[in-house]
């Protein structure tokens, strides 16, 4: 466990960042003023332990569909357990299937995937795949706003890859990725022989880092200092921190003049910054 920090956040030091970015930005010349309904200052407490799978037994599943044995459902594709995810709609190739599922852990990072060949039939085992993320609030198999992860439109053969001994073994996937989702999917488009009445796989590994996302150090009535009294009344500076969309508006930086800004103190002490929002 481990905390990343960027720097020591002083009001002096974040104060002359915001100036910097104001001086650097041109205002149109209708407004003749700073209008900026929020800012967030972005809290970023990152909690990595050793890449492992995200998932674990009981995690939220959604299959692809019910066309499944009732011993062969899809809770066995993350059971930790040599058990058989079956699902009839790939038979022939026709239908992709696979599974959504919500690690209960949270947010993740995941980086690579393993997939282990379930006990029978060879030609059911996935030939080609995809993964993909989601972080909408909750995402189905079919809706959704799903980002492409991972894809392999050509995963070896595991008859060939453990020639003699191709059941219950596992291959093992990396790929980079740089952005941490709350929910995946995990299709499996084609079998390795098309000639097949189902796809099977008896565990699918979801390997990666546990993740916080960042989060707002400021709240509204935060001690906060505009940079001078230059602001309608119903515009003053506490409109930037409100979390309303809401103006703060000040006639300082007319024609880039002079700069203009504030100064906030977070409420809850000391903190880190690694990034801010305006909007």
């Amino acid at each position: 466990m481990g905390i990343s920090v960027i720097a020591d956040v002083s009001p002096q030091f974040l104060r002359a960042q915001i100036n910097s970015i104001y001086m650097k930005t041109t205002l149109s010349a209708w407004s003749y003023a700073l209008a900026l309904c929020s800012l967030l200052l972005a809290l970023s407490i990152s909690t990595t332990y050793a890449q492992s799978d995200v998932t674990q037994p009981g995690d939220p599943l959604i299959a692809s569909s019910d066309n499944s044995p009732g011993s062969e459902g899809v809770a066995n594709a993350i059971d930790g357990q040599p058990t058989n995810y079956l699902n009839f709609d790939t038979a022939n190739n026709t239908t992709p299937s696979g599974f959504v599922v919500t690690p209960s852990v949270g947010a993740t990072l995941v980086t690579g995937l393993t997939m282990q060949s379930a006990n029978d039939a060879v030609g059911r085992d996935p030939l080609s795949i995809t993964l993909e993320g989601s972080n909408d609030e909750a995402p189905t198999w079919d809706t959704g706003n799903w980002e492409t992860i991972y894809e392999n439109a050509a995963i070896p053969s595991w008859v060939e890859t453990f020639p003699g001994d191709d059941r219950f073994q596992t291959q093992q996937f990396s790929f980079d990725n740089n952005k941490p989702f709350l929910h995946y999917r995990w299709t499996t488009i084609l079998l390795q022989e098309d000639t097949q009445n189902s796809m099977q796989i008896a565990e699918v590994e979801l390997l990666g880092d546990v993740v916080v996302l960042a989060t707002d150090v400021t709240q509204p009535g935060d001690a906060i200092q505009a940079s001078s009294d230059n602001s309608p009344g119903s515009e003053g500076v506490a409109n930037a921190i409100d979390g309303q969309p809401t103006k703060y508006l000040n006639f300082d930086t007319a024609n880039n003049t002079t700069p203009s800004g504030f100064v906030v103190t977070p409420g809850i002490g000391k903190t880190v910054l690694s990034g801010l929002t305006m909007q």
